[in-house]
């Protein structure tokens, strides 16, 4: 996850805590806190009741890929990965309708309608009110951000 997010981040000005450094500062901080975490679930769990011995069986790994947690932040960290080629749009209409449908929203097309809305605003808030630019996205799907964003200066 570091690697990505020191991929993905505009390049690093000298001298300054910018865009670049906030999201690998914020990893290494979760980090930190996982530790710290671990360790006190271990001091605090007495010695008879620490089980460290089980390994996992084919059985518990393959309930795992049916807990929706996991299932959650997986949807997640590929969100990640194709936010920055499909672009904020298309990306996040796709991670918001899987993420629905996993919470229990059974009609798709209530998913969609609602994802789309979402998103829409979504990306009204960051562009036109906060003037922030969303990721693009490549070839088609850059074309079409770039439809929007000339359609948003219309106005």
């Amino acid at each position: 996850m570091y690697y990505h997010i020191s991929m993905t981040a505009p390049a690093r000005v000298p001298g300054n805590m910018d865009g670049a450094d906030w999201p690998k500062g914020l990893l290494v901080l979760c980090i930190f806190f996982l530790i710290v975490n671990i360790i006190n679930i271990f001091r605090r769990t007495p010695a008879a009741e620490r089980n460290f011995s089980s390994l996992p069986t084919a059985k518990s790994v393959a309930e795992l890929y049916k807990n929706k947690l996991f299932l959650g932040i997986l949807v997640i960290a590929i969100y990640a990965f194709i936010l920055p080629q499909l672009g904020f749009l298309p990306a996040s209409l796709l991670m918001a309708t899987c993420y629905m449908t996993l919470l229990g929203e059974k009609r798709l097309m209530y998913a969609i309608l609602y994802s789309f809305i979402a998103v829409v605003v979504l990306y009204m808030l960051f562009s036109f009110l906060l003037g922030i630019m969303l990721p693009r996205g490549f070839g088609p799907f850059r074309d079409f951000a770039l439809m929007l964003e000339s359609i948003r200066f219309m106005f």
